[in-house]
């Protein structure tokens, strides 16, 4: 069972990682991660190299459902939805002092709603949250 006292956008650490709290449900989290700088420029290169090809299959590709975030401890990087589910996580006693500008949330909220492949259960949770 997950209990967490977390709102949309609160920052909490991983194994040395940054993740954003989306939602949860009592036995689901849902969590964006924050990609370094180095990851970020080989998924902005893929996309840009998607969009080249023509194939909006690749454009759409779950690996694309991303923000590139404006806040400025994370100006620059992505904070990427391809792998949003995880039970795993130990978050209790690891949230961040950062904060996401409101740019940064409400972009989150219109991409895990617009996106193709993101969970419906977490469009769900999301759709009733107020930016």
């Amino acid at each position: 069972m997950i209990i967490t006292s977390y709102v949309f956008g609160d920052i909490f650490s991983y194994q040395e990682d940054n993740y954003i709290f989306l939602a949860s449900t009592s036995e689901q989290l849902f969590a964006a991660k924050i990609l370094n700088k180095e990851l970020t420029q080989k998924i902005e290169s893929a996309y840009e190299r998607a969009l080249k090809s023509g194939s909006p299959a690749r454009e759409r590709a779950l690996v694309f459902c991303y923000v590139i975030l404006k806040t400025e401890d994370f100006r620059g990087q992505i904070a990427s939805l391809a792998k949003t589910e995880n039970t795993n996580f130990d978050i209790l006693s690891n949230k961040s002092s950062y904060s996401l500008c409101i740019e940064d949330l409400q972009a989150l909220k219109k991409e895990v709603l617009e996106s193709h492949g993101v969970p419906i259960k977490l469009q769900e949770l999301i759709n009733s949250i107020k930016v």
